[in-house]
């Protein structure tokens, strides 16, 4: 019971964190040579294991190279949810993102990462695309996205997991 209450206490913690930092980036036009923060949600169920589903917390600054370009280091919190035995893990992976705007409504995302914490067996590098739709191509950019994450796992303790992940975020420009 109490791992419950501390993986909780980790997750509004979390979220409080990502809300600040995302909230201290100023909304200015986007132009390119403007600084970026993205804040968003995401998860979705295994396509390869029926047992399984994740969840990933996500906060992203990054820099507009072009208005259709940008890069974003990518810093998540992500619950792994084992549904045999009701079991569930946390990580911390970090990795980065590329956006490309195909239009002032639409955005494909690539992006790649590793965990950064070694202590527990649960550690992979993750592979995502995504496309993202823009509702109101005004700022703030509010989105709704879909697309594939593969998680390559470190060891042969967990197998590899691919889902099918749903997100909602916003993109705040300076």
């Amino acid at each position: 019971m109490s791992e419950k209450i501390n993986i909780m206490k980790k997750v509004v913690f979390t979220t409080f964190l990502l809300v600040v930092c995302a909230l201290t980036v100023y909304p200015q036009s986007y132009q390119p040579g403007s600084w970026q923060g993205e804040f968003s949600f995401s998860g979705g169920p295994g396509i390869n294991s029926s047992n399984y589903s994740d969840v990933y917390l996500t906060i992203a600054p990054g820099y507009a190279f072009t208005e259709k370009l940008a890069l974003r280091l990518k810093l998540d919190m992500v619950v792994g949810l084992y549904h045999t035995g009701k079991n569930y893990r946390t990580q911390t992976p970090l990795g980065l993102n590329l956006a490309y705007r195909a239009n002032p409504n639409l955005e494909l995302n690539a992006s790649v990462g590793s965990t950064i914490y070694n202590q527990d067996k649960w550690n992979f590098a993750y592979y995502d695309l995504g496309l993202r739709w823009f509702a109101l191509p005004q700022y703030p950019y509010f989105y709704l996205g879909i697309g594939p994450r593969f998680q390559q796992m470190y060891n042969d303790y967990y197998k590899n997991r691919l889902t099918l992940n749903a997100s909602f975020g916003v993109i705040l420009h300076r």
